[in-house]
């Protein structure tokens, strides 16, 4: 409804929705100026006056019209069109009245609130005119404005009832009556319907029925208006924004539903049937009405019913197919149901309607290209094809809802469609080439939109058919035809799309290990025959094979799949169907399509097994072909790649000294001789035809690399050639070659064909120097006199040379052939067949290797040249005989210096400890590891140099940040990434993640790299603010910053500029201050993957509506995000992950749509029911919604996600019994349901289908029983398993014994019984075992105990939890064996025994719990061997012997727990000194002697400290006040030993035993108390501020209670009783205000009991006793007589002390009082001036008062005359010094406000 909103014009509204063409009096038309329109009125008024209505006034009224939106009409305008209209004396021309009409439906709908009497004039007019006899021959334009006027008057809120009743009355009868006249012209309909949306939107249900009858069947009567696209359309829109309006009137959304969506009348028309049908689904998409929600329902039948009528019939009724598919384009999701006659409807109309490619291929083809230009043209603007990807999209999710019988035809008759569309366009593409271009060209818009719709459909084939629950020759057969129909199609591939990738990838990936599914694919291809000749009846045109475009694209698809398969196409079919085509198109003009022909080649020559005689014997065979054909069109046609690739991999991949390599040696020497041959050789000649010869470099630089890649049989045919060419090559060329050998032999790594390259390279620099000494000419002579091996001729010797070096080379070989080994021997000497030709194709060729024969190595060969190449063809033979094989290499191109050293000066920048970068040494950059160079132009592309860093530990401290780094991982470590690499300008992808550039910032030349398309950076430990340059990256597709935590954008724009960005990783930055961070999800279209993991966003959730429509994952979790989710995120069809998970979302779950794969909910605040549109999400995989709170049941329907490979409900607010469907979930692996309030019993049934099942959690179910027979046998094999708190019977569960691959197994608190199953100890290890809180008994032996103890998982949370059950006998040695364990509790059991000693092997052990058993012995030494100890709790034993002094070689320790046992001896002095980490200590109840040692003053993390109930003396050492731990709160850290089953202390605290297990942490208490310590209570106690409890009771300590003891503000127990204290309570003991237990019994303490606050609440006498000085309340003895002597020592010993006080005191007054006494009056003595001045001041201001109170005690009492003439008096008594102040009585008597005051 937003383009409703932007007009008053409900027609013009539905003509914009419709695509229709506005008509002339449209008020779209031309706009015109004011001062026309004010002419006009003008004129209109002087037709009235003037009583004469001629043309003129006519072309004004037009006027007016034609200015559009411009005009606006008023009430006087209005009085005066009503004036003209009923004026008797004008005499208006029929065509007028329309535009009057037009005018008054202009004032009615911009009119805020027309007036009413304007209202009631204007209907009454209409009627007028609507019975007048001047307008009889009404025209169809008038009854239109009629009805639309009508209308709007009807639509008006403030219109009266009986005047709305009377216009929808006579709206009816024209409707029923003159429908011919207003259906007459298709212009005039979407004024007709307009009109007919005002009139339903106002009327009451009498007339709504009438008006929508009227509606659907004026189009099937005779003379209605003709069905098209447009008046369906325009019915749609009409119906929903009516029903929309109508939200409120229940009864005419029941009406509607009634009357057109459930009955079946046959006067309606189907189509606009149909079209109200899709209004109603657009109406009930736009709210969440109740109403509209049924009458969805309604809608979705009556769509499918008339769909299946229309299949059923056959139909060819092109309307109503074209309404179908625009009606489920524009309606949202409709749910087809078992018929899904909507899918095959929706197929008819995109294979005869959208795409209608059939029929004009036929009318092009048999009929003139004019009329099919016209028709093509048409359909081209037609809404139809515009709407033809929405049309797409609706088909897909159609065909994933449909049966797999509806799926299979619908496949079927697209498949066809591309064959079909293959040869037809292709025959009209070469009837059309040439003459009508232009058609052509549009025919080619239409198959674009095909090829989308067949790569989307494919794509939503794939994932409903290639998923393991369908069978694999049903994927294989839908694969194939997949790739077959894209090969069809690819010639229409003009975009690149992720959808065409992702289904290539999938079928090919399926087709490419199938050797059946290959041969189909590959047979498909079209043959040699097929392929050159025409299938064209019209004799007339030529045809060109290579010029068939669309031919073409489809053998190079062909060409590009093949290579992925060609390991399974048998050599067979390969000879027979893709040989010929291959050899064939390796000459086609296009160099994409000659490339891919040689990658084929390549990849068959690459493929196979080299016993497969067969498959090696057609490489063989086809390497000739390949050669000949390759060579004859270089260069040119054959592009140097493609060849050089193929020559690389037939060196590299036929049988060693196979004759094909010869032959191509042979063959690329003689193509390089030709070439290089056909320039002068004049010296420079190189230099100077550089292009020219450009061919000829390649061939030479590839025969150069053939020397490292050719076996070594081979490699002397090739030097020897090679030797030969060069040395006919002018001297700038050759030199240009040696250098390139120099260069390639020092860089090689080749240790066995080195040497012989080396000496083979100095011979042959020799031979070319003394080549070129000997001039022009006799250059010519040699080449002309060189010897041709192939014609037998040999190479000569300069006599001089040949008396020398003959006799010592014959003898040489003559030595060699007698001691050599017979066939090595002969490999030296072989002789060449003299008949041999190396261009005769010989199945079977001979070593061809230089013959010496003596005899022919006479004199008479007169050649000085010879003598060099002969030693250098006798070195290689000996060389080459040397070695028995040879490594083979890649060819490759020589990196630019300039980015070797830029690569050189970043390895000198970072530090690589690990030698990533050993390898970057020598020339070629491009050989170097972790680089990637261009293969064409040797440009650095790629840079991996993706570290593995891996952080053990992570501590921030206020200085700083502190990292412990692994140290055996592969990582750089640098101060900062050097600009260097700003050299590598073709860079495309760079990768620097998992390294260390702590403290460094994204460099800003990062930003220049404008050819990146791949950027990772992620966990570098990068800081800073992230660079706006990277925003300049535009071609950048993956981007991946996450994992730095330190790095932080406060502005997320820079993300703007990333146009092509796919992927962006922000995991783990710091967002917090962006505040645009959601824009990203509008402002980069290309986006489809974004994580925002843990980045700090905070506030309501985003407005997801503006999300892009391609997003595909979605991470947003741990963040801080709050508010309900959007229902528009919900609904994005792309979504494949989301994550929210770890916010504080809230609200009920929406419904979610799509193709969602992955959804995390979890760790939220969501509430409400799970919902049942889950049950929809087919491709669901992942769900996870726990720790929320959610209620109600589990929905059945979760069963039919057949995809689901985990499901975790747990910790949420859960009823009801698990589903049965769960059992449907064949592919689910994870299920967690614990934590919930399920019921119910689980049987077999349950998982019998369950087989991938790998993790199992229904703990904490209290209700949930397990019912499970001892012979049931799991189809599953579980690795995790927790059933701890649900009701699994008395015995240990049978069916666990053929559980081989468990991991955990979780069983506490299930109620089992017995001892342990024997079959227990054979299962393998189980890591994690948890069997505590149940009562089993008998020993541990029956622990599991099979497997490698090497083979053990050394995990983090390796625990053997046995606490709280009833086994008994001793600790079995096999427990030593578990050396894998981290945590290990057998307490609460009936252990007996000692403690063996070989638990020093369990060095990994953080947690050891052996209390409360019957243990005895002494604690052996060798537990203080396991310096990883954590927490250790032996309490509540029969242990005995003394505490071992190698405690302190505990430093990890933080809980050591040895209490009520029989230990003795002193308390360690290394346990202070070295256990600095203690945070609690504990020896409760033993037998300890000695003072507290002062060394554990040293533990500053301790907060409990237990030594109660011992025999130790000594006083309180007073450093104990000094514990920090007890003074300032800080967090325990237990580092990895925080999981437990059962982590308790025991304390002693309000006067009862009381056991922490989750709160012991925030304990803090000291108890000191029965021992035998003495001494005063140390002062720095009290600074103990964070301690709750402190018991010192029961000892023999003395003096007074220390008076700050107020300060322990937070103690809640102080127990003082049982000591010789004295003195009085200290008043500040009321400042405790959590105290809550309160013993001071039996001390000596005097004077009265402190009151106030929190000590009232105390009282029990009790707490007080023994102190018989004591009074006070709760106390009954009085205070009132008690004379306290303690008390008044105290205040002579207060007195004392602070006499001195008050002697300062007043001597401090004394001297205050003097010198101020003295300041004043030493001044006055001394300054006259300022004595007088002081005096007068005084007199004056005593008079002053003297005066104003005798003038107003006289004023009280006289009348005013009197008061005048005494003030008088009174001023002449006192004289002089009166005068004038007389006027001060004057001023009084004023203000009395008397006027003979003035007087």
């Amino acid at each position: 409804m937003a383009k409703q909103a932007q007009t008053f014009f409900l027609e013009e509204w539905l003509k914009a929705n419709s695509g229709a063409i506005s008509n002339t009096n449209s008020t779209n038309s031309t706009p015109q100026s004011a001062r026309a329109i004010i002419q006009a009125w003008a004129d209109l008024r002087e037709s009235l006056q003037q009583k004469s209505f001629t043309q003129q006034h006519y072309q004004s009224l037009q006027t007016l019209l034609n200015s559009g939106i411009a005009l606006y009409v008023a009430d006087p305008q209005v009085k005066l069109i009503l004036a003209i209209l009923s004026s008797p004396d004008l005499s208006l021309p029929s065509e007028s009245y329309p535009l009057f009409l037009r005018l008054l439906y202009i004032w009615v709908r911009k009119s805020s609130k027309p007036s009413p009497v304007f209202i009631n004039s204007s209907i009454n007019v209409l009627f007028q005119l609507f019975s007048s006899q001047s307008v009889t021959n009404k025209s169809s334009l008038f009854f239109t404005e009629f009805l639309l006027l009508l209308g709007a008057f009807s639509f008006i809120p403030s219109i009266p009832e009986n005047t709305r009743t009377q216009c929808l009355d006579c709206f009816c009868k024209i409707m029923e009556e003159e429908y011919k006249l207003v259906s007459l012209f298709d212009d005039l309909v979407p004024s007709v319907l307009s009109g007919i949306g005002y009139a339903l939107s106002s009327c009451g249900s009498i007339h709504f029925v009438r008006i929508l009858d009227n509606l659907f069947q004026i189009w099937n009567k005779e003379g209605g208006p003709s069905s098209n696209v447009q008046h369906g359309l325009m019915i749609l829109h009409l119906v929903e924004w009516v029903l929309y309006n109508c939200i409120q009137s229940h009864e005419k959304i029941i009406i509607f539903s009634r009357e057109i969506l459930e009955s079946h009348k046959s006067q309606y028309a189907s189509f606009s049937i149909v079209m109200g049908a899709a209004g109603a689904l657009r109406a009930s998409n736009r709210s969440i009405s109740s109403g509209l929600m049924e009458l969805r329902s309604s809608a979705e039948k009556r769509l499918e019913i008339i769909a299946t009528e229309y299949v059923s019939i056959n139909g060819n009724d092109s309307v109503l197919l074209q309404c179908i598919s625009l009606a489920l384009a524009r309606s949202g999701d409709v749910f087809s149901r078992e018929k899904h006659s909507l899918l095959l409807c929706l197929t008819s109309a995109i294979l005869t309607e959208i795409l209608p490619l059939k029929r004009f291929y036929t009318n092009i083809y048999m009929n003139s290209s004019n009329k099919g230009n016209h028709e093509v043209k048409e359909h081209l603007q037609s809404v139809i094809f515009k709407e033809a990807g929405v049309i797409t999209s609706v088909f897909c999710k159609q065909y994933a809802q449909a049966n797999e019988g509806s799926k299979n035809k619908v496949e079927n008759l697209i498949w066809d469609f591309c064959q079909d569309v293959y040869m037809s366009h292709r025959q009209v593409a070469l009837f059309l080439k040439g003459k009508d271009e232009e058609l052509l060209q549009d025919l080619e818009k239409i198959t674009e939109s095909a090829f989308l719709m067949v790569v989307f459909f494919s794509l939503a084939v794939t994932k409903q058919k290639l998923v393991p629950n369908i069978p694999k020759e049903i994927q294989l057969d839908i694969s194939v035809k997949i790739l077959i129909s894209f090969s069809c199609l690819e010639y229409f591939r003009r975009m690149r799309l992720s959808e065409y990738m992702d289904t290539i990838r999938g079928v090919a990936g399926s087709v490419q290990e199938n050797e059946a599914a290959c041969v189909s694919f590959v047979e498909s291809i079209p043959s040699y025959g097929d392929l050159t000749k025409v299938h064209v009846s019209s004799n007339k045109m030529e045809f060109t094979w290579c010029k068939d475009e669309m031919q073409t694209s489809r053998i190079l698809f062909y060409l590009r799949v093949i290579p992925t398969c060609a390991e399974y196409i048998p050599s067979s079919v390969f000879r027979k169907t893709v040989a010929p085509i291959l050899f064939l198109y390796m000459g086609h003009p296009n160099g994409k399509v000659t490339r891919a022909s040689h990658s084929t080649f390549v990849a068959f020559i690459s493929s196979g097994k080299d016993y497969d005689d067969e498959r090696v014997s057609l490489k063989e065979q086809l390497v000739y072909y390949y050669m000949q054909r390759s060579l004859e069109g270089y260069p040119g046609v054959t592009p140097f790649e493609g060849m050089a690739s193929g020559v690389a991999a037939l060196v590299r991949y036929l049988p060693a000294g196979s004759p094909c390599i010869f032959y191509s040696v042979h063959c690329l020497v003689e193509k390089a001789s030709s070439l290089c041959s056909e320039f002068p050789k004049e010296p420079n000649s190189w230099n100077d035809l550089h292009d020219e010869l450009e061919p000829c470099k390649k061939l030479l630089d590839l025969l150069l690399r053939l020397l490292s890649l050719v076996d070594i049989q081979v490699l002397p045919s090739l030097m020897k050639l090679l030797a030969q060419l060069v040395v006919e090559l002018p001297e700038d060329g050759q030199n240009m070659v040696l250098n390139d050998l120099f260069a390639q032999v020092a860089d090689s790594d080749d240790v066995t064909r080195k040497p012989t390259l080396v000496s083979w390279v100095q011979s042959l620099s020799y031979l070319s120097s003394q080549a070129t000494i000997k001039g022009g000419g006799q250059r010519k002579h040699e080449k002309s006199s060189a010897i041709i091996w192939n014609k037998g001729r040999l190479f000569g010797l300069n006599r001089i040379f040949a008396r020398i070096f003959t006799p010592l080379v014959s003898f040489l070989f003559l030595t060699l052939n007698h001691t050599l080994p017979l066939g090595l021997g002969l490999a030296l000497t072989p002789v060449i067949h003299p008949s041999f030709n190396f261009k005769n194709l010989l199945p079977v060729f001979p070593l061809q290797i230089l013959s010496l024969n003596q005899t022919e190595f006479g004199l008479t060969m007169g050649k000085w040249r010879c003598l060099g190449l002969y030693l250098i063809f006798v070195t290689i033979f000996l060389v080459a005989n040397a070695y028995t094989c040879v490594g083979v290499g890649n060819i490759s191109v020589v990196c630019f210096e300039q980015e070797r050293l830029a690569l050189l000066k970043f390895k000198e920048s970072v530090g690589d400890e690990s030698k990533m970068l050993s390898s970057w040494v020598g020339n070629d950059c491009c050989l170097w590891e972790r680089i990637h160079c261009n293969g064409v132009t040797g440009h650095v592309e790629r840079l991996h140099l993706r570290g593995d860093i891996a952080i053990v530990s992570f501590e921030k401290y206020d200085s700083g940040s502190s990292y412990s780094f692994d140290s055996d991982g592969n990582y750089l470590v640098g101060y900062e990434v050097n600009s260097s690499l700003v050299e590598l300008r073709h860079l495309r992808h760079l990768d620097l993640s998992g390294n260390y550039f702590i403290g460094n910032q994204i460099p800003e030349f990062i930003g220049s790299l404008n050819q990146l398309t791949y950027l990772n950076l992620s966990n570098t430990f990068i800081q800073g603010i992230v660079p706006h340059h990277i925003g300049s990256l535009s071609n950048l597709k993956i981007l991946d910053l996450s994992s730095n935590e330190e790095l932080m954008a406060s502005d997320m724009a820079w993300t703007f500029g990333l146009s092509s960005l796919e992927l962006l990783d922000l995991n783990s930055l710091n967002l917090s201050g962006a505040h645009n961070w959601d824009m990203m999800l509008y402002m980069i279209p290309s986006l489809k993957e974004l994580s925002l993991s843990n980045c700090g966003l905070f506030g309501s959730f985003l407005n997801s509506s503006r999300i892009v429509s391609n997003i595909k994952h979605l991470d947003l979790g741990f963040n801080s995000l709050k508010g309900p989710i959007p229902k528009s995120l919900a609904r994005l069809r792309t979504l494949e992950v989301l994550d929210l998970s770890h916010n504080h979302l809230t609200g009920p779950i929406p419904t979610f749509f799509g193709n969602l794969t992955k959804l995390d909910l979890s760790f939220n605040q969501l509430s409400g029911s799970i919902p049942e549109s889950f049950g929809k999400l087919a491709a669901l995989t992942k769900l996870y919604l726990e720790s929320n709170s959610l209620t109600g049941h589990i929905p059945t329907n979760i069963g039919r996600l057949v995809s689901l490979q985990a499901i975790s409900v747990h910790s949420n607010l859960l009823n009801g019994t698990i589903p049965v469907s769960f059992r449907q979930l064949d592919k689910l692996q994870y299920l967690d349901i614990s934590n919930n309030s399920l019921e119910g019993v689980i049987f077999e049934a349950y998982f019998a289908n369950l087989s991938m099942l790998k993790h199992l959690d229904t703990s904490s179910n209290m209700k949930l029983t397990f019912n499970i027979s001892h012979e049931w046998i799991p189809p599953f094999q579980l690795v995790t398993l927790r059933l701890n708190s649900c009701n699994i019977g008395n015995e240990f569960p049978q069916w666990l014994h053929n559980q081989r691959k468990l991991e955990e197994l979780v069983l506490s608190n299930t109620s089992i019984s017995g001892p342990l199953p024997t079959w227990l100890r054979k299962m393998p290890i189980i890591p994690f075992l948890d069997l505590s809180h149940n009562k089993l008994t008998g020993p541990l032996t029956n622990l599991p105990n099979g497997g490698n103890v090497d083979a053990f998982d050394y995990g983090l949370n390796n625990a053997l939890f046995l606490g709280n059950n009833l086994f008994n006998e001793s600790i079995p040695r096999s427990l030593c064996r578990r050396t894998d364990l981290r945590y290990l509790d057998i307490s609460r059991n009936r252990l007996t025994g000692k403690i063996p000693k070989c638990l020093e092997n369990l060095q990994r052990l953080l947690t050891m719990i052996f209390s409360s058993n019957r243990l005895s012995g002494v604690i052996p030494n060798s537990i203080t061997l396991n310096s990883s100890l954590v927490w250790l709790q032996l309490n509540d034993n029969n242990l005995i012997g003394e505490l071992p002094w190698e405690s302190g070689n505990l430093g990890a320790l933080r809980v050591l727990d040895v209490g009520d046992n029989e230990l003795s001896g002193n308390i360690p002095a290394s346990i202070g000194e070295k256990l600095g980490s203690l945070v609690v200590f504990r020896l409760h109840k033993n037998n300890f002697t000695g003072s507290i040692p002062r060394s554990l003053c040293k533990a500053s993390n301790l907060q409990i400290l237990d030594v109660a109930y011992n025999f130790l003396t000594g006083s309180i050492p007073h450093c104990l006040g000094e514990l920090k731990a007890m003074v300032e709160s800080s967090p325990v850290n237990l580092g990895n030993a925080t999981l437990s089953s059962d982590k308790n202390v025991i304390q002693v605290l309000k006067g009862v035993d009381l056991e922490y297990t989750k709160t012991w942490d925030i304990v803090f208490n000291m108890d000191l108390s029965s021992n035998k310590i003495v001494g005063e209570i140390p002062l720095k106690l009290t600074a103990l501020s964070m301690l709750i409890g402190l018991n010192l009771s029961n000892n023999h300590l003395s003096g007074m209670i220390p008076e700050n003891i107020g300060n322990m503000t937070r103690l809640e127990s102080l127990d003082l009783s049982g000591n010789k204290l004295t003195g009085m309570i200290p008043s500040s003991m009321a400042a405790l205000t959590f105290l809550s237990h309160l013993n001071l019994s039996h001390n000596n303490l005097t004077g009265r009991i402190p009151t106030g606050r929190q000590l009232q609440t105390l009282t029990d006498p009790s707490i007080y006793n023994g102190n018989k000085d004591l009074c006070g309340a709760p106390l009954l003895k009085n205070c009132s007589n008690h004379k306290d002597p303690s008390s008044t020592r105290s205040k002579e010993k207060y007195e004392a002390a602070n006499a001195p006080m008050k002697i300062w005191f007043y001597v401090d007054i004394m001297s205050g009082f003097a010198t101020g006494f003295w300041g004043v009056i030493g001044v006055l003595l001394f300054k006259k001036h300022w004595r007088h001045k002081l005096f007068m001041f005084a007199d004056e201001t005593v008079d002053k008062i003297y005066v104003a109170v005798v003038i107003l005690y006289l004023y009280d009492i006289c009348n005013i005359n009197e008061v005048v003439r005494l003030g008088n008096c009174i001023c002449l008594e006192f004289g002089k010094s009166m005068r004038g102040r007389i006027s001060t009585g004057n001023v009084l008597l004023s203000l009395s406000g008397s006027p003979a005051a003035t007087a």
